[in-house]
Parts: C-alpha cells; sequence; structure tokens
C-alpha cells in the first residue's frame, strides 16, 4: 500500500518514550502508527524547559517543531489568551502562528491532536476534518483539584475549572474524530459537552514477563510514578504519612519502592528504614520483578492511570484509591480503598500471603 503524502501531528507533550510521562509513551505510539502510514509527517510539540531526551529514535520521515513551554511564555499567553485554560493558553501562544504557517505551506491528508491542551492550536475550520485524542477531562481534573486544595489555592483551581468546562464544551465537539481513552471518560464527555468520543484501549507500556517466585521479595512495594505531578506527590506522601506506618507495624519488613523522575524535598526528605526514592530510572523492570505488592494512591487526577495497568500486567498485586483504579475493569489482583485505615489493611493482608 502506497502512504499518504503528508500528515500533521500535534502533541502537548513530548510523543516519546524516554520522557517519564505515561501519556508521552502512549503519544509516541501514535506518532509511531502515522510514521509508518504517511511518507512525511510535521510534528508539533512542546518541552518543559528541562527536558532533554527528546528526539531520540524517532522516525526518519519526520520534521520536528518544539517549543519549550517557559514560565514567562506561560505569564505572557494567560494575559494574551484570559479565557482559555493554562495549559491550553501557553501552546496556542508558541505554535499557533507556526502552525498556520505550516497549513499554508502543506495540504495534510491526515491531521492529529493529542491532549485537549493542544486542541486550540488548530484554526477553528480545520477541526472538523481532524481528529483529537483526549487523555484527561480537564474541568474533571480541576474540580478534584479544587476539592482537596487548601483555601488558598482553591480560587485558582476554580477559574481552572471554569474555564476548562467551557474549553471542552466549545472544542470537543467542533473535532471531526474525538478519542478517548476509557469509555467511563467516554460518557463523561458525552454528558458535559454532547460530543460522541469513541474509547481506545490503552495498553500498557513495559511488558514485564520475567517477574516470578525467584524474584519477588518478601515485603517490598512499588509505587511507580511521575513524582513531578502534583497529584502523584501528593498521593506518595500520604501514603507515607497515613498508610506506610501501619504497614511497618505489621509487617516490619515491609520496603516501599518510589521509582520516579521528579520527586522534590519532600518525598526526599522521607527516606528512612523501609523507604527508598529512586529518582529516575530507564528501565525499572528490576522493581517490577520484586514487588510483592504495588499501589496507586492518587486522591486527585483523571483519566486511566498506565501505573496501574502496567502493575495489572506484570501480575503484581495492587492496592488502588477509587481515583486510581479509575476506568480500570474489575482485576482480581485490584483492590480499592479511600481511607488509609482500609487501604493499610489491605496491603497487609497481600503482604502476609505467599510472594507470587
Amino acid at each position: 500500500m502506497t502512504p499518504a503524502n503528508r500528515a500533521l501531528f500535534v502533541s502537548a507533550y513530548p510523543p516519546d518514550e524516554n520522557v517519564p510521562k505515561a501519556g508521552s509513551k502512549i503519544a509516541a505510539a501514535k506518532l509511531k502508527d502515522i510514521a509508518a502510514a504517511h511518507a512525511w509527517v510535521d510534528v508539533v510539540t512542546f518541552l518543559d524547559p528541562d527536558e532533554d531526551v527528546f528526539f531520540r529514535a524517532l522516525p526518519a520521515n519526520l520534521e520536528v517543531h518544539a517549543f519549550a513551554t517557559t514560565r514567562c511564555a506561560r505569564l505572557m499567553a494567560a494575559l494574551r489568551y484570559p479565557f482559555l485554560p493554562f495549559g491550553a493558553s501557553v501552546r496556542q501562544h508558541l505554535a499557533g502562528r507556526a502552525v498556520r504557517r505550516l497549513l499554508a505551506v502543506h495540504a495534510y491528508d491526515h491531521v492529529y491532536v493529542d491532549f485537549s491542551q493542544a486542541a486550540a492550536v488548530l484554526p477553528r475550520r480545520l477541526m472538523r476534518r481532524a481528529s483529537l485524542r483526549v487523555h484527561d477531562v480537564m474541568s474533571t481534573l480541576y474540580a478534584r483539584h479544587f476539592a482537596h486544595a487548601s483555601a488558598r489555592r482553591k480560587p485558582l483551581y476554580l477559574l481552572e475549572r471554569l474555564r476548562s468546562g467551557w474549553f471542552e464544551r466549545t472544542h470537543y465537539p467542533a473535532f471531526g474524530t474525538l478519542i478517548c481513552l476509557t469509555e467511563k471518560d467516554a460518557t463523561l464527555i458525552a454528558d458535559l459537552t454532547g460530543a460522541r468520543a469513541r474509547a481506545e484501549e490503552v495498553q500498557s507500556h513495559y511488558r514485564i514477563t520475567t517477574r516470578s517466585d525467584k524474584t519477588v521479595a518478601a515485603g517490598a512495594i512499588l509505587l511507580f510514578a511521575n513524582f513531578s505531578r502534583p497529584e502523584n506527590s501528593e498521593g506518595a506522601l500520604w501514603f507515607l504519612d497515613q498508610v506506610f506506618p501501619a504497614i511497618r507495624l505489621a509487617v516490619p519488613g515491609a520496603h516501599v519502592y518510589l521509582v520516579g523522575a521528579g520527586a522534590d524535598v519532600r518525598l526526599l526528605s522521607r527516606q528512612a528504614a523501609g523507604i527508598t526514592v529512586t529518582g529516575f530510572v530507564e528501565d525499572p523492570t528490576r522493581y517490577f520483578e520484586v514487588a510483592q505488592l504495588a499501589v496507586a494512591p492518587l486522591m486527585v487526577g483523571a483519566g486511566v492511570k498506565i501505573k496501574v495497568l502496567e502493575y495489572l500486567a506484570a501480575g503484581i498485586p495492587t492496592v488502588a484509591t477509587t481515583v486510581g483504579a479509575e476506568g480500570i475493569a474489575q482485576n482480581a489482583l485490584l483492590e480499592v480503598h479511600d481511607d488509609g485505615h482500609g487501604f493499610s489493611l489491605a496491603c497487609v493482608a497481600r503482604l502476609v500471603q505467599p510472594c507470587i
């Protein structure tokens, strides 16, 4: 089959398997598919100022236009587009003109937008023949942040919830094809915006097939996440402060491994007997192999949690909060608790069982 001539791929985050964000890994898989189906792909994407791993091992038929979402750019965007959510305004500010230039020069057979935050980059006239994949329903995300925020931060999250709701109602129905990651989000999008979204199955990124009774270490607990995201770091702190002490009383040999980039000083300061913060690891296979138990102690967030899919795909018994288990089908390995007492009891019950 002869490939189509040219595609435009716009991603709010770098589509790269080496970036420590689950969404970036999902975007990378989609970009590979699009690159295989087209002779040439223009990629418009956005990097945090400290990201330096993008552009490794990309297909040869790509031209990448990358923009850094610096603090200055975010401030200018907020002033320029006061009605857009912060994540959308900075991307429109940085890349809106560049995308219009590309559209003036090239005729695209396919236009694909990954993440809601990048939706505003496209001109409205193009959205009807473009595809948008929604990773998180942003208004739900900010509603949960608002519910758990301090009094000082509540006004900010309320503003983002209102702006996100308006953004979703006006942008989602404009796209010719709307995709999300779970059936639950498809229903939520329909209720909030009237737009029909197709749920697309998400695959776990890491294929851990080497876990066995010979690799599992009794008492080893895995918390795998990108801790630069506030919901992950706050969830980890809740687990360490409200849950793990009770686990250690019942299972003195219990040891929790916080594996992933972005640990701040609050998490690093918790390192003690039974707690290891590894920072970024390029290949987390070893931690999946030794884990007797995995946890997803999230109180805020939206969309399916890829880390939980990865735990379950590796065969690791998992305890999660309702938010951590959101969008995931019932599974014999998965147990859900939202209070610290119930969460700790579930963890202990798993840890006193045979390792595998």
